[in-house]
């Protein structure tokens, strides 16, 4: 089995140096919730007010949004929520896509435990109090929990973790899912240049083919809405590509595994 694709993905404050995975990552917070947004100005108070009651946790929280220069006042917004003290820092500049705002987020994280919250979903603060513990305690190095699916058209459904899904489909939604900061920068973070839409899956794959500790958690950890990049149709095209770039490793795994 090949692990040829995963590069590490250094701190920008540590890239003149030889790469400072195993030095201090200068992590001062326990969870770095990450927000990428542009233009999200309709959602975005929303998704900050989830935020909030982590604040009153055990845990040391960070909400960092990276926004792609947007232009409907968002960027004014964020000025004002980081006056008051409600996310913790910003930085809004262009950007070659999703997925590159994503892995700028992981370089800037200062937490111990990174989750993705997009601009229009949710986070459930004893959900992802659930989610940071085995991380902390030293027994997994990432977790997904369970997300409620919120659609103006259909109920509301609960997605659960299935990490033996993995390699064939959505093993678990990227907003329940908390990572290492450590693991997500070994890793090399999401393939921005292969994949427009679909780097979440395939990152999901390559941490289950890296065989790193995991443990799934039966709290509801987020909300998160229909009309997202991760409902986008165009996901079916890229799993299909998906498959084949993991083809290679599927026998020996899926024989290999309980």
């Amino acid at each position: 089995m090949q692990n040829s694709d995963i590069h590490p993905l250094t701190p920008p404050e540590q890239e003149a140096d030889d790469g400072g995975l195993d030095k201090d990552l200068k992590q001062i917070y326990d969870l770095s919730v990450i927000t990428v947004c542009k233009n999200a100005m309709q959602f975005l108070p929303r998704c900050i007010a989830s935020v909030q009651p982590l604040y009153s946790t055990r845990l040391r929280v960070e909400h960092l949004i990276v926004d792609g220069a947007s232009s409907d006042g968002t960027v004014e917004y964020l000025q004002e929520q980081l006056n008051q003290g409600k996310i913790t820092n910003f930085v809004s500049e262009a950007d070659k896509g999703l997925y590159y705002a994503m892995n700028k987020g992981i370089r800037l994280a200062k937490g111990k435990i990174i989750v993705f919250i997009n601009a229009d979903d949710e986070i459930i603060a004893k959900g992802a109090e659930a989610c940071c513990e085995p991380i902390l305690a030293g027994r997994a190095e990432y977790t997904a929990g369970c997300a409620l699916y919120v659609s103006e058209t259909t109920k509301p459904y609960l997605l659960k973790p299935d990490i033996k899904k993995a390699l064939w489909r959505h093993p678990y939604c990227h907003q329940a899912m908390y990572c290492s900061t450590a693991l997500l920068r070994k890793a090399g973070g999401f393939e921005a240049d292969k994949f427009r839409i679909g780097a979440d899956t395939a990152l999901m794959r390559r941490l289950y083919i890296m065989n790193v500790p995991f443990e799934a958690v039966s709290e509801t950890a987020a909300h998160f809405h229909a009309g997202g990049v991760s409902t986008n149709p165009e996901v079916r095209s890229e799993m299909f590509e998906l498959i084949l770039h993991f083809s290679p490793d599927y026998n020996d795994i899926v024989h290999k595994r309980p």
